[in-house]
């Protein structure tokens, strides 16, 4: 009678240790898939969405240079000030007639250029609101020229580079005036001053003809 009483027990005590592996792995199985699902959580958060590639050569579609008498009425209204650009610092300028300056007149992709500004501060909604100026100027971006000794043409104003004469937005694209500019320019670029997608994308550019 004593050995069937320990026989049992044994059984028992088999069964038990039997249980408690099966609770143990079904503990470590739970485990570990909690754990995948944090991960999984942790890396959907912290993923930036994809942007589409943005060719920085398309930003700006055309670029023409103007002479002052090539300007209308209108424009040559806007130039009421003096005409100051400023090579060493932001006082002491050199001044020069507009008669005697040049001026631009481009066409702007403003989606692409509005995509490549978006920053933590800028978002694309204020960039391309019905203030179209919210896309051009201080802590945006600037305008930049180059003559034909491949020198930075001297600039007028302190945060744009140079200033904006008029401004005319249909749909994507915008077509500006931008001057006076001292010299003849050979080439112009857009530079970036902030981008939350887009740091590595060189500054759009265009060689005026």
């Amino acid at each position: 009678m004593k050995g069937v009483r320990q026989i049992f027990d044994q059984i028992c005590y088999l069964g038990f240790l039997k249980s408690q592996q099966k609770l143990y792995t079904n503990h470590f199985s739970m485990k570990r898939l909690f754990t995948i699902m944090i991960l999984f959580i942790i890396l959907s958060c912290t993923n930036k969405p994809e942007k589409a590639v943005i060719d920085s050569s398309k930003v700006i579609l055309s670029a023409k240079i103007l002479t002052y008498n090539d300007l209308n009425f209108v424009e040559k209204e806007q130039l009421t000030y003096g005409c100051y650009c400023y090579s060493n610092n932001w006082h002491d300028g050199e001044e020069f007639p507009k008669e005697d300056a040049f001026y631009v007149n481009c066409e702007i992709n403003n989606k692409l250029l509005s995509q490549l500004c978006e920053s933590e501060a800028f978002q694309i909604e204020d960039l391309m609101s019905v203030n179209s100026h919210m896309l051009y100027g201080k802590y945006h971006n600037r305008w930049s020229f180059i003559d034909s000794l491949g020198f930075k043409v001297c600039e007028t104003n302190k945060f744009e580079g140079h200033n904006i004469i008029s401004l005319q937005r249909k749909g994507e694209i915008d077509k500006l005036l931008i001057g006076p500019l001292i010299e003849k320019p050979k080439a112009m670029s857009i530079e970036i001053s902030d981008s939350k997608y887009y740091k590595d994308n060189s500054d759009p550019t265009y060689d005026i003809k």
